[in-house]
């Protein structure tokens, strides 16, 4: 287009725009002042020029085509994965009618096949959860990788994640029955769970505990003799507390901002594993695979970390606290 009939379209658009103005209905389209503004745009580009306007060499359609073309290819991905998603719950559904689940492997992204069924009510859903806490529990395909098993938690609900954890403590308890026991516990597992799955999932945690992990792997720390790295750090949260003097008393077990003046215990090494133990208790069973927890300080005064970060929790000496556990 030249410039006089960039000029032309212009003044159509703005006579169009005075007609709706007359009309409520067609007053408040915004398609009009748009138009406008876009013609005003195009003939101020070509005011100081004698070339012919082309839409293919204008900055702003371009980058307006760009954003278009992404969004389409956006669209179609996401309706692709769609079907993917529709296909592979279509697969499950149809295992766990034909009791051929045992038999089918898990693949990355179940869990959004498992969300799928759930919306569409299918009859299905229960025995896909029980299958699902079995892979996750084990470790099976895709759920080797802890950040896939990390992934499929935060999306999967509390009866799932809580069976899972529950049929991870119970291995942990018979080692001897390994993954082919499971099936047997998997029944009253999902019952407990799909019944209270907060307090199924404290269970599993008690059980491990009871298990003896993930307290015995603590890294930098032996359970046996007690000993710790000296790591030199000191607790930000206590340091104003004064020390004890060498000998005597008792260690207090302490949980920031948590209030109280702390539970005693007669030596550093159960005072830590108090510590060590209240703070994996509030961890998600999945977190605590990867706790790596270590004591930091001076003699009297310790700080727990995990992973490098503070946990919150410290155990200091004292030489003049009461009621000792």
């Amino acid at each position: 287009m030249t410039h006089d009939q960039v000029v032309q379209a212009l003044d159509e658009a703005r006579f169009g725009l005075r007609q709706d103005s007359r009309h409520e209905d067609l007053a408040v389209d915004e398609r009009g002042p748009a138009e406008v503004a876009e013609w005003e745009r195009i003939a101020a580009l070509l005011a100081e020029t004698t070339a012919v306007y082309d839409p293919a060499a204008d900055p702003i359609v371009v980058a307006e085509l760009a954003v278009d073309t992404e969004q389409e290819a956006a669209r179609r991905a996401e309706e692709h994965q769609d079907q993917l998603v529709a296909g592979r719950a279509a697969e499950l559904e149809d295992a766990a009618r034909n009791a051929l689940l045992d038999h089918t492997e898990p693949r990355p992204g179940d869990e959004h096949a498992r969300i799928m069924l759930a919306h569409r009510a299918s009859p299905h859903t229960k025995a896909v959860d029980a299958w699902l806490a079995h892979a996750l529990a084990t470790h099976r395909g895709p759920f080797t990788d802890p950040a896939a098993r990390h992934a499929a938690t935060a999306l999967l609900p509390a009866e799932v994640t809580a069976q899972a954890a529950l049929l991870a403590a119970l291995a942990l308890l018979d080692p001897a029955a390994g993954p082919a026991g499971m099936p047997s516990a998997a029944g009253f597992a999902g019952d407990l769970a799909r019944a209270a799955p907060h307090a199924t999932a404290r269970l599993a945690d008690a059980l491990t505990r009871a298990a003896g992990t993930p307290v015995g792997a603590v890294a930098g720390t032996d359970t046996r003799t007690g000993t710790r790295p000296d790591s030199g750090v000191g607790c930000a949260h206590c340091g104003g507390r004064d020390s004890a003097e060498d000998g005597g008393g008792v260690w207090l077990v302490w949980q920031i901002d948590g209030g109280g003046p702390g539970t005693p215990r007669r030596d550093e090494t159960s005072a830590r594993g108090l510590a060590e133990g209240e703070y994996l208790d509030g961890l998600h069973w999945e977190d605590r695979e990867s706790a790596r927890l270590e004591w930091g300080g001076d003699q009297d005064l310790l700080e727990l970390t995990d992973n490098g970060e503070a946990t919150g929790w410290c155990v200091s000496r004292e030489t003049d606290t009461p009621h000792v556990l």
